[in-house]
């Protein structure tokens, strides 16, 4: 019986090791990747200053939208910068700015902005709703950043496949130039 309570009691303290080192990679990984995006950030706002002396082109877009879409490459001192894609609709339109640091894609901001009614139905377009998400490229994943600076990494596969699609489609517009 003593053998059984001095193994049981073992395990136990395995688990609770196993756990705390589990806690404690999962706190570094956070911590790691928290300290990325607030360079990222950095590195974002420093875009957007040079954003406004820039050289900036307009670019096609593939769209499936009968309303169309724009693309617009931001340069800075002949580097690229900023890659923005507008896509219109007529129930709304989507945004999607892709900021360039050293020849990758660090963020992308995606908004969504829907209409109170379509734009066939009145001259005064009002804004329904407006959905913004902040996307990451940190190290090998790619996070999305969510109300209340929620940190999540993407893993579904659809959403992962999609933004990577967006990514290489830039890059394709910038090599295109």
């Amino acid at each position: 019986m003593r053998k059984k309570t001095i193994l049981a009691v073992f395990i136990l303290l395995l688990l609770l090791l196993g756990g705390l080192f589990l806690v404690n990679g999962l706190r570094k990984s956070w911590e790691r990747n928290t300290g990325s995006i607030i360079k990222i950030d950095k590195i974002v706002t420093d875009i957007k200053l040079k954003e406004g002396t820039s050289a900036k082109k307009e670019t096609d877009i593939p769209s499936d939208s009968a309303e169309g879409g724009a693309g617009y490459i931001y340069r800075y001192n002949n580097v690229p910068i900023k890659f923005t894609a507008i896509y219109y609709g007529e129930t709304g339109k989507r945004e999607e700015e892709f900021f360039i640091h050293e020849k990758k894609v660090v963020k992308i901001v995606d908004t969504i902005i829907y209409y109170e009614e379509p734009i066939y139905a009145s001259t005064d377009i009002k804004i329904a709703s407006q959905t913004i998400t902040n996307y990451y490229l940190v190290g090998d994943g790619l996070f999305r950043l969510e109300s209340g600076n929620k940190l999540t990494k993407i893993t579904d596969i659809k959403e992962y496949d999609y933004l990577i699609g967006e990514i290489q489609e830039v890059y394709r517009q910038i090599n295109a130039e």
